[in-house]
């Protein structure tokens, strides 16, 4: 097994996930990048209001993006939700396809990029998260009764 903690700065970009802590700092990343962005998009549409001049088209409705990001956020930090963290993926890879497309602008490219590796960790944090907790019940012999839906 590798341990995180001794491999450098690749390690934050693409961790090793050999056991339910390092699923859950993984899955933490989709966490941090969510609330990160939702911050973010709080300061710019303050900026926006403050000065009646929308930034990038970042107005009052894009509270309705705060208020998913938070839900997102919510979801992969308490439920360890896999749908959260592959929504979360797909809606950020479209955003940043359609800004891209709307300014004709490669800048932020960098940082794009590195957030999408982020949330791309959250995905794979979150299925082995759920994995080790699926292993776990069983072991336990608790595990919840599935349904016969096909």
């Amino acid at each position: 097994m590798t341990d995180n903690k001794t491999k450098g700065v690749f390690r934050v970009l693409w961790p090793a996930i050999s056991d339910r802590e390092s699923a859950e700092a993984a899955a933490d990343q989709g966490v941090g990048v969510a609330l990160f962005s939702a911050v973010a998009n709080i300061i710019v549409i303050w900026f926006g209001v403050a000065t009646n001049d929308p930034i990038m088209g970042i107005g009052l409705a894009s509270l309705i993006d705060v208020a998913l990001l938070l839900f997102l956020a919510a979801l992969i930090g308490v439920n360890r939700s896999r749908v959260a963290a592959i929504f979360g993926l797909a809606y950020f890879v479209i955003n940043n396809v359609v800004l891209r497309i709307a300014y004709f602008s490669t800048s932020g490219i960098v940082i794009a990029l590195l957030f999408a590796t982020f949330w791309l960790n959250s995905v794979r944090g979150t299925i082995a998260c759920q994995s080790v907790i699926r292993a776990e019940r069983t072991r336990r012999g608790d595990e919840a009764p599935r349904s016969n839906r096909y």
